[in-house]
């Protein structure tokens, strides 16, 4: 009995406007139906893994202490009484937890760059993201097996879907992958429970300040200090996966 022959793999990817246009040219260029010229580009390709280079236990135990840290600052400057020199008292122990914070963060955290924004940021009167840069209908292509089989470490690896994986290989010449660590996820949830008290302390020290227990300069610090923390929680997710 003759052997089957071993059903082709299908890759559907979906593209935004934006990303598409310059495909499109070169796909009429090419004079290829867009399936067999992704298909010919993904096989081009030469992806690179970047292998994670960080202490994961490390970092995570500095988030987590930094987390929890916060919260007990947070709690107890929300429950605390509004008594002029006790109240000021506690506030400069509050400051000097928060600098504790930030020096275990930064003990922690590789290098600060631009970090990656978390919150969701209003667009102002510039229109929707949809309208501005609308998902086309996906656009799908075959691979055999063997074919799929040389990607298949890296893309476990990379610990991201397929669709994602060969979006990426469309998208960029040369393109790179972290590797997935696992961490980012864990994170993330630090970065967002810590980012409710900061929104609290950051309310806190207004609040104060309007009630003339603490001048305009030890207001600042204490904002300043708040922002250096959030940046440094940020940053850090950059290099996590």
């Amino acid at each position: 009995m003759a052997k089957k022959p071993a059903r082709s793999c299908v890759i559907s990817m979906r593209f935004t406007a934006v990303e598409y246009g310059p495909l499109q040219e070169q796909i009429a260029l090419s004079g290829s139906k867009s399936s067999n010229y992704m298909r010919d580009l993904v096989l081009s390709r030469s992806p690179v893994l970047e292998s994670s280079s960080l202490d994961k236990k490390r970092m995570l135990t500095g988030y987590e202490k930094a987390g929890q840290a916060l919260n007990q600052v947070a709690h107890s400057a929300n429950s605390a009484p509004f008594k002029e020199r006790l109240y000021l008292n506690k506030y400069v122990q509050w400051l000097n937890k928060l600098s504790s914070i930030h020096a275990l963060l930064s003990a922690v955290v590789p290098a600060v760059q631009t970090p990656i924004n978390l919150r969701k940021t209003s667009n102002g009167n510039r229109g929707s993201p949809a309208t501005l840069d609308k998902k086309l209908p996906p656009i799908s292509f075959r691979l055999t097996p063997d074919e799929l089989e040389q990607f298949d470490i890296l893309i476990r690896r990379a610990g991201c879907s397929l669709s994602s994986f060969f979006k990426e290989l469309v998208l960029n010449t040369a393109p790179v992958f972290k590797e997935f660590t696992g961490l980012r996820k864990r994170l993330i949830f630090i970065v967002n429970k810590s980012g409710n008290n900061i929104t609290q302390l950051a309310y806190i020290a207004n609040s104060a300040f309007e009630r003339g227990l603490i001048d305009e300069s030890v207001q600042l610090k204490w904002l300043n200090m708040l922002m250096d923390i959030e940046e440094l929680l940020l940053a850090g997710i950059d290099h996590a996966d």
